[in-house]
């Protein structure tokens, strides 16, 4: 199984960019996920992939794409379509919707 270095970093969103499409490819290619997908369909998705998976709640949305509700899924050790292992995940949601994806190692 391939790991990626501790220190790598990648963040992702879909903000309208040039990279955008690149960033939406990417997301879809690695973790099976797509932007706009609700939080239950990502968790489903990601079920087999993650060794833990943490749900956080934001009682006040602070998430820029957010309007009503915030909410994070964090997930450890992801493995990827391609077999290789992220430590940590995170997949950011507002209202419902994937707006942001972070890996870290």
């Amino acid at each position: 199984m391939l790991r990626l270095p501790p220190l790598a970093a990648v963040v992702l969103a879909s903000a309208p960019a040039t990279t955008g499409a690149q960033a939406r490819d990417l997301v879809a290619e690695t973790f099976g996920v797509s932007f706009g997908d609700s939080v239950a369909m990502v968790a489903e998705q990601l079920a087999a992939r993650c060794g833990e998976t943490r749900r956080i709640d934001i009682p006040v949305p602070g998430f820029p794409l957010a309007a009503r509700t915030e909410t994070h899924l964090v997930c450890l050790d992801v493995e990827t379509r391609t077999g290789a292992v992220i430590d940590e995940v995170a997949f950011a949601f507002g209202d419902d919707a994937l707006g942001l994806v972070e890996a870290r190692g």
